[in-house]
């Protein structure tokens, strides 16, 4: 069709002529849309850049993140995900239409159009909450002293060989963070914090000492403005065990029958008096930051 110029509409600072929509919708999978659109050559370079996502750091040396173009029909659902040029070298309808073919200012051939074929796709994340949470249960073997256990009927005199009654099971709670679009990997705030235990409530439901920092791994993407970023994840496991007890506690039926706790607080008896989770704080990691970037 011609580019007629009622029909020229501004897209992100740059004039274009719309040619033609597809749309696939699912309700399960990537739903996708592919918006076809015609600008001039010179000008697809600043469009390219100003609606694909950009990272960087702003005057206040905080690290920023710009999200893609959306879909104009479904701006909540869509966003850019790939761009396909194609040169054209004339068109009717369009005024000067010469159809020649130039040496672009880079040395590479230029065209007097550009045809881009915008591919907008759901994300696999919630764009305004860049943290994705998911939980598994299951459950942890505990050891446990020796003759913990007796016969329920305590008539009954036949010993019981410690060395085959069961450990202690006891639920445990794994959850998993995905945070998106990470400007940089986070080595020298993770570092300290793996293997250590939580020093105040991390999910609202545990308590000191019942959450570590288990594991942490990165996927590095390089989008189309050239600024790294990284996907991670964080894995945490929380002990829910009675009284507030966690990860520094160990089973100890002496202090039961004493009236206290059955789950007893223990640290390193050769000087240092550790607990084997130092606690200590995991505000650094910023998990409960809805832009999923750590402070």
């Amino acid at each position: 069709m011609p580019l007629v110029p009622s029909q020229q509409q501004t897209y992100f600072g740059v004039q274009i002529w719309d040619e033609s929509v597809t749309e696939n919708w699912l309700t399960f999978g990537t739903s996708s849309a592919t918006r076809t659109i015609v600008c001039t050559w010179t000008d697809r370079v600043t469009l390219i850049n100003n609606i694909m996502g950009m990272g960087g750091i702003n005057a206040a040396t905080q690290y920023t993140y710009n999200p893609a173009a959306s879909y104009p029909d479904a701006p909540a659902t869509l966003y850019i995900s790939s761009i396909q040029v194609t040169g054209i070298a004339s068109y009717p309808g369009f005024n000067p239409s010469p159809g020649q073919l130039v040496v672009g200012p880079n040395g590479m051939v230029g065209y007097p159009l550009a045809r881009l074929q915008l591919k907008y796709t759901s994300l696999p994340y919630d764009p305004n909450n860049l943290n994705v949470t998911s939980m598994d249960y299951s459950v942890e073997e505990v050891t446990i002293p020796n003759n913990s256990y007796g016969w329920v009927n305590q008539s009954y005199k036949t010993p019981i060989d410690q060395s085959i009654v069961p450990s202690l099971r006891v639920g445990t709670l794994t959850i998993t963070i995905q945070q998106f679009l990470q400007p940089f990997l986070p080595e020298s705030v993770v570092a300290p914090i793996l293997g250590k235990s939580n020093n105040a409530s991390v999910f609202g439901f545990d308590q000191p000492g019942q959450t570590i920092l288990a594991g942490y791994k990165t996927n590095r993407r390089i989008p189309i403005s050239g600024m790294v970023n990284y996907d991670c994840t964080l894995n945490f496991q929380v002990l829910l065990l009675p009284g507030g007890a966690g990860w520094n506690h160990k089973l100890c039926p002496e202090a039961k029958a004493a009236g206290g706790s059955i789950w007893q607080p223990i640290a390193d008896n050769h000087g240092t008096g550790d607990a084997p989770f130092p606690q200590t704080s995991f505000a650094p990691l910023g998990i409960n930051n809805p832009t999923g970037l750590i402070p």
